[in-house]
């Protein structure tokens, strides 16, 4: 039933209409609402006209964006348009059968709103939470990664990093390497890797130590040293990397996280393969600050564990650190300068040393006995293997 109103103006609404006649069965065109009708006019000079009292509103498309209008007296027509102050219109609103379907629409286009606007909210919290939980399922995904895994991720590694590379791996300098680490494996006591040390050829003040327990000596850090102390500690630094995981949570983190969520769920197979083919990665690695400080702490409760003086870490540390600034002073750039290299992977910076002087400085343990270990016959056993 209509109300009574006067006279309303006509107003027109871009649009279009679904009809067998049409090329495709479409056509663009006008709406227009003059008095009690509405009429479509197509480009081309068709027509039909509606009458309001007739009509069927309804939404759809995307969003709900298009309004579709029919009438049971024109069932082959379908008349459609993006334009929603159509269904404000005087001539709709005054009808109480098409101001209902009005207030249809705006209630289902209010609730398709709300349910996307909860879908996206639902997916923004899952995203934020499955970010927060990043590094815990990082951590995670690496302890179920096999023992045996990882060491074939190191081994892997190992074999890129020395191919064509002259190892030292004579029974005399392999039988020394093992008494030098022999205190430090000890007190670590690990039932899930076996330490191996070897001896590279190479100028650069470096060490590391790879997933599985493989650590690699630089001969350019064996000359440095003044002590065995000194090289336990870098040592001992290098092992705590290894039995915190930090290569293995560096090399999960840039797997992805698709592959984080797998392994968190159980797929741990397609993970290792991923990190086995990408190991050489780890030769590039960088370790953040957290886990060098948890590397720093690791390591010298290794080395007190072990007997061995903590001291030496920090002296050697301090003393690169010293060669580099003069380094940077003198502009040196003589090629026989051996390259710091273990400043560049893990950053001797103030703050850490000062760290480690304050942890050293509050152990209960202040005397610790000289190791026996003879550095001076094994960098002679070095220097003839060099030449």
């Amino acid at each position: 039933m209509s109300q009574s109103q006067g006279p309303l103006e006509s107003v027109s609404f871009e649009g279009g209409a679904f009809h067998d006649s049409f090329a495709k069965g479409k056509s663009s065109g006008t709406l227009q609402i003059e008095g009690d009708v509405l009429i479509f006019l197509t480009d081309s000079g068709e027509s039909v006209v509606l009458p309001l009292e007739t009509i069927e509103l309804g939404s759809g498309g995307a969003a709900d964006r298009l309004v579709f209008i029919s009438s049971p007296q024109h069932p082959d027509w379908t008349l459609f348009t993006h334009d929603r102050k159509i269904l404000k219109h005087p001539g709709l609103q005054r009808l109480s059968h098409t101001s209902d379907q009005v207030r249809g629409i705006s209630k289902n286009r209010w609730m398709a709103r709300a349910f996307t606007f909860s879908v996206l909210g639902l997916l923004v919290l899952a995203i934020g939470l499955t970010w927060l939980l990043k590094d815990p399922m990082v951590d995670y995904a690496a302890g179920k990664i096999p023992p045996s895994m990882e060491r074939k991720i190191g081994e892997t590694a190992f074999a890129q990093h020395t191919m064509g590379r002259k190892l030292l791996d004579t029974k005399e300098i392999e039988k020394a390497v093992d008494e030098l680490i022999a205190p430090l494996i000890e007190a670590i006591g690990s039932d899930r890797y076996e330490f191996k040390c070897h001896v590279l050829e190479d100028p650069t003040v470096n060490a590391f130590a790879l997933p599985g327990g493989i650590m690699v000596l630089h001969t350019g850090l064996i000359a440095k040293a003044e002590s065995p102390e000194e090289i336990l500690g870098v040592l001992a630094h290098e092992l705590a990397h290894v039995t915190e995981q930090h290569s293995m949570r560096g090399l999960i983190q840039a797997a992805g996280l698709t592959l984080v969520l797998s392994a968190t769920l159980g797929d741990v197979g397609g993970l290792a393969g991923v990190l086995v083919n990408n190991s050489a990665f780890l030769l590039r690695m960088s370790f953040s600050r957290e886990h060098e400080s948890e590397a720093d702490e690791v390591g010298m409760d290794f080395l007190v564990k072990a007997g061995v003086d903590p001291r030496g870490m920090v002296r050697f540390f301090q003393r690169l650190k010293e060669i580099e600034e003069e380094m940077r002073e003198e502009s040196v750039t003589d090629l026989e300068v051996p390259g710091l290299e273990l400043l560049s992977t893990h950053p001797a910076t103030e703050q850490r040393i000062a760290d480690l002087e304050k942890a050293i400085d509050q152990l209960t343990v202040t005397s610790y006995q000289k190791s026996e270990f003879d550095l001076d016959a094994f960098k002679d056993l070095v220097r003839k293997e060099l030449k």
